[in-house]
């Protein structure tokens, strides 16, 4: 994606830069043609209909053949209407078609009438090389034809990534808080201080706007778009699956529920933070020591998350007196045969 910035204007989201690039591509995932920028229907049709009959056309082609095929076309695609029929350079010593074999096989009355001077780039830049993956051609077409820097959305993805496998190996639901370049600094309001304690369960990750691609890509949602606030995606890998528990308002921010119109600020996201809490660790019971010390938080928040921990502790006590007792009987019915052996001997 190109490189592109998000500011705040009147309450909307105005992105700055930026664009796109449709990709045609073969079987084999290589570059057969492209559409730079966005296009009207008539225009991106035009290309999708170059780009079937040309890998029709190569598909009867033997498979040696097909990539100079590939290139002969785009060179006489991308040649002016004055240029001389029949006088272009071709890649290559032995031309394998005339023009007129070309024009044969694509669709001439429209094909002909090329006046975008993108889609002339576009095919004189695929006419120098065979067709390559999109992974090693994406760059150069961002940088080379639109004149545009690339989002590093790699880096992005792997910090994206890194944060969900740390969350998955410490059994802590991520959250990502967007719009949000650096962590909130530190206060002394009691609910934001709250607040803070409460986010601190999380594995963490503040996203900036130029990372919402690479976050969007990874948790297959659709870009969030807010205003002013920071949006938190609460996220947790399930059986293998990354899964959204929950999507909060904003740290700082007021959400106001149905039945709590008189809530001050950041009460209702601390709410909807403790109530994640309880609902992940109910799936994915702690260790009793980090059990206690969030019940400690929830308790201070919204006693029903509380509650609803302290089923997780008691089930989780229950669990653990079972093992035992069972361990207890397997070791008791191992001494008697074991005492039986060694009477046998």
């Amino acid at each position: 994606m190109g490189a592109f910035t998000v500011h705040s204007f009147n309450g909307k989201l105005v992105k700055t830069g930026g664009n796109v690039v449709s990709y045609f591509l073969t079987s084999s995932g290589h570059v057969l043609h492209l559409t730079l920028g966005p296009v009207d229907p008539e225009e991106l049709l035009q290309d999708a209909m170059w780009a079937t009959s040309v890998y029709k056309r190569a598909k009867t082609l033997p498979q040696t053949q097909r990539s100079k095929y590939f290139q002969q076309a785009h060179l006489f695609a991308s040649a002016k209407e004055q240029d001389t029929p029949g006088k272009m350079p071709l890649p290559g010593a032995n031309p394998m078609i005339s023009e007129a074999e070309y024009w044969k096989h694509v669709h001439d009355d429209v094909t002909k009438q090329i006046r975008s001077s993108n889609a002339r780039k576009v095919h004189h830049f695929l006419a120098q090389l065979e067709p390559q993956p999109l992974s090693r051609l994406y760059t150069h077409v961002f940088e080379r034809l639109l004149g545009q820097k690339i989002s590093p959305i790699p880096q992005q993805l792997h910090r994206v990534q890194q944060t969900l496998v740390a969350a998955a190996n410490q059994n802590r639901p991520a959250l990502f808080v967007l719009n949000s370049p650096n962590a909130p600094s530190r206060t002394r309001t009691p609910i934001f201080a709250l607040q803070a304690r409460l986010i601190d369960e999380f594995q963490v990750l503040h996203v900036k706007a130029s990372e919402m691609p690479a976050l969007s890509q990874i948790t297959k949602l659709p870009p969030f778009k807010g205003g002013s606030s920071n949006p938190m995606l609460v996220m947790r890998m399930h059986e293998g699956k990354l899964e959204c528990i929950r999507i909060i308002n904003g740290p700082r921010t007021a959400e106001t529920p149905r039945t709590a119109h008189s809530l001050m600020p950041g009460v209702s996201t601390n709410i909807a933070l403790a109530q994640v809490l309880a609902e992940f660790y109910k799936q994915s019971p702690p260790k009793t020591v980090d059990l206690l010390r969030i019940h400690s938080v929830l308790k201070k928040v919204d006693k029903a998350s509380a509650k609803e921990l302290e089923k997780v502790g008691t089930a989780s006590r229950e669990r653990q007196a079972n093992e035992r007792r069972s361990r207890q009987h397997n070791q008791k019915q191992a001494s008697p045969t074991a005492g039986q052996t060694a009477t046998g001997n």
